[in-house]
């Protein structure tokens, strides 16, 4: 029981310390653009403003590399079988 309170009151006593500690630290934000209803329902090509990118749930970035030339050429990378269903 001795070995459980000694823990304890290290743990109680550390903590404002390292509180204290904290507020010294150099802290800086970074500034994202802001989310607009024009964002989300139009978003950029390479923004993922929610889950499933857009709210069709389209999952994808719209590809730059691919054009009418190449299209014929494109084949299966990798595919994954979850077993699940939807």
């Amino acid at each position: 029981m001795r070995f459980q309170r000694v823990w304890y009151l290290t743990l109680w006593l550390s903590l404002p310390i390292a509180l204290f500690a904290a507020q010294g630290t150099d802290v800086r934000s970074t500034s994202y653009a802001t989310v607009t209803d024009e964002r989300l329902e139009q978003p950029e090509d390479g923004d993922w403003l929610m889950y499933r990118r857009t709210y069709d749930a389209s999952s994808f970035s719209p590809p730059k590399q691919i054009n009418t030339g190449n299209i014929g050429r494109l084949s299966l990378a990798w595919s994954l079988n979850t077993d699940l269903s939807g």
